[in-house]
């Protein structure tokens, strides 16, 4: 991070301050006053169980050079302001501003963390790329993410997620990025965004954030992002149609779900390009398509495609595929679901070989859509083949009903991830492929574990 003084942090979030502490300078922030480095900003967030309020003063004692709060005295190097999460916002801005270096920005009902890998895996051949890191893709995690910056890097990466409308709009607004992509619009928060156009409307701000002269990226195949073509003057697509500027084809799976092998092209190349992924999954091979498009404009050469994206390591529990120690494939989803995700993990273990185990649990955030996307991911596991369906929580129950009025061979119901975990390998066998999924509450990385 670039050196800033605590009167120069002052001013960006128009606080207050003893102006005798404004020479001190800052070359690090946090919201943890457990992890305070040297010249470190502690930044006092309240939350639902602790206040960082009532840690200012161990943080300024165990080596905080300041602290940004909300309220009280100020005692010391402490800027106060109104709201910390909106100066950390303020502050981040600021910050991003002091570079010119290109910013990606990824976003989209799903898929958008494995796209932010391997678009940072692409650049990564060209450029020093910072990414965001695990699930920092919020109003407090995004922040941290861009303070992580310096004169080294030559690129950033940044994955942006939501749950109401205006929150993409006040991230894009510190990111101001150059490229913007989209990769779909679903049903996750449709619940709350009043269907996929509430969904559209709130991913979409993104599009006016852009710096001059950027540039939006979005998937062809999705019927909603379709209707976003001519809203800015540089829209492309990426997708597997004709619809796309950037297509990519002959999808093809690799042995024993290694990977994935296409072809990559767009209009004034030499020819099709051929990429490998090591993740399986159709969707995966969009995904990465979506990487070598922005490497494309941003100059990444051919080569360094190939290499970045052959040797991407997307975040865990994203179609990880394990051999489990009772002699089953483990295909490890269990970060988070919702139906469209369902769908194309099904996708993948229907191109598994020997018999086909799905553990699935509850999608949350569907609202008045949860029953119909439950019942509609019941009926596409009995259609890809699963011989055997562990269903998990409440909501899912839908999942059994769709199975079951579908066709499907067997199924049984757990109400929690642990109760799941105790019965679930005794009803494996050797040679079994098995998925695991469901939204991240319900915790399913545990009936993962249990099958290793």
């Amino acid at each position: 991070m670039k050196a800033m003084t605590l009167g120069e942090i002052c001013a960006a979030v128009d606080g207050d301050m003893d102006p005798s502490f404004a020479a001190i300078s800052i070359g690090s922030v946090s919201t943890d006053s457990r992890k305070i480095g040297p010249a470190a900003l502690f930044v006092a967030i309240r939350g639902g169980r602790f206040d960082g309020h009532d840690f200012i003063e161990a943080a300024l004692a165990g080596g905080a050079a300041g602290a940004l709060s909300s309220g009280g005295p100020a005692k010391g190097p402490v800027v106060r302001v109104g709201d910390t999460r909106l100066a950390l916002m303020a502050l981040a801005a600021h910050y991003r501003r002091k570079f010119s270096l290109p910013v990606v920005a990824v976003t989209g009902s799903t898929g958008k963390t494995s796209v932010k890998d391997f678009i940072a895996s692409a650049l990564s051949e060209s450029y020093a790329t910072l990414k965001t890191e695990g699930n920092l893709n919020n109003e407090l995690g995004l922040p941290l993410t861009v303070f992580g910056l310096d004169e080294g890097h030559g690129a950033m990466v940044l994955e942006m997620g939501m749950s109401q409308l205006g929150e993409i709009g006040r991230l894009g607004r510190v990111a101001l990025p150059d490229i913007c992509v989209i990769t779909n619009i679903g049903l996750s928060h449709a619940g709350s965004l009043g269907g996929r156009e509430g969904v559209l409307k709130a991913k979409s701000e993104i599009l006016g954030c852009m710096r001059e002269g950027g540039r939006a990226l979005l998937w062809s195949g999705d019927d909603m992002l379709r209707r976003l073509r001519g809203r800015h003057a540089q829209t492309y697509y990426y997708g597997d149609d004709g619809d796309a500027d950037f297509r990519c084809a002959d999808i093809a799976y690799l042995e024993g779900l290694s990977g994935m092998s296409f072809s990559f092209s767009y209009p004034g190349a030499e020819g099709p390009l051929g990429l490998r992924i090591p993740v399986p999954g159709r969707h995966m091979a969009l995904n990465a398509t979506a990487a070598a498009a922005v490497g494309t404009m941003l100059g990444v050469p051919a080569e360094g495609l190939r290499g970045g994206l052959a040797r991407a390591r997307l975040t865990g529990m994203r179609l990880d595929v394990k051999r489990g120690g009772n002699g089953v494939t483990l295909i490890d989803d269990s970060y988070n679901a919702s139906p469209d995700s369902m769908a194309a993990a099904l996708d993948v273990l229907s191109q598994a070989k020997g018999r086909r185990v799905a553990i699935l649990g509850d999608m949350l955030e569907l609202g008045d859509f949860s029953r119909e996307g439950h019942e509609g991911v019941g009926r596409m596991a009995a259609e890809k083949g699963v011989a055997l369906l562990l269903c998990v929580g409440e909501a899912a129950a839908g999942i059994r009903e769709g199975y079951t009025a579908a066709g499907g061979a067997e199924c049984r119901w757990f109400p929690t991830a642990e109760a799941c975990s105790e019965t679930a390998p005794a009803l494996l066998a050797r040679g079994d492929a098995v998925l695991v999924k469901a939204s991240r509450a319900m915790g399913l990385e545990r009936v993962a574990a249990s099958l290793l």
